[in-house]
């Protein structure tokens, strides 16, 4: 890859650097956010619990991790603050749970091959999310759109 540019790269591409991961399965999507295109792709992790926690003490070693990996910019409707999207037709709540806004010529090229990226997980309940802000007020939810590949 010597692009350095969204447009430059595919949701087959983000998959396939996905798949090539340990214990990692993914699928490529498109997602719509406003008017803009994000290539990416649903991919789950299978992760090990670290000695010393809650979980590893109760004899759980292993648990699968959901994420929504896509390559751009923030998306100009979260303006700098948390905002919960949805999927036309799904209940199912996504925060933006990490970032990445260096291009690829930032040379962390291991971590993050495609540059600029967001990540959206699934607020299932197992990770506390907050869903206000400091003064009570609900953040904002946005609905977005799986699109074809």
């Amino acid at each position: 890859m010597t692009a350095d540019t969204i447009q430059d790269y595919s949701a087959l591409e983000v998959s396939g650097w996905l798949n090539s991961l340990p214990r990692t399965s993914a699928r490529p999507v498109l997602v719509r956010i406003g008017r803009k295109q994000y290539p990416g792709a649903f991919y789950t992790q299978e992760r090990d619990h670290h000695p010393g926690t809650p979980a590893y003490a109760r004899g759980e070693r292993t648990y699968r991790h959901t994420m929504l990996y896509l390559v751009g910019d923030f998306p100009a409707s979260s303006n700098g603050r948390n905002v919960a999207y949805r999927f036309e037709g799904s209940s199912r709540r996504w925060y933006l749970a990490a970032y990445y806004q260096a291009p690829r010529s930032a040379g962390r090229t291991g971590y993050h091959p495609f540059g600029r990226m967001i990540q959206l997980a699934p607020d299932d309940g197992a990770v506390p999310v907050t869903v206000s802000d400091r003064t009570g007020e609900p953040y904002p939810e946005r609905t977005i759109r799986l699109e074809r590949c």
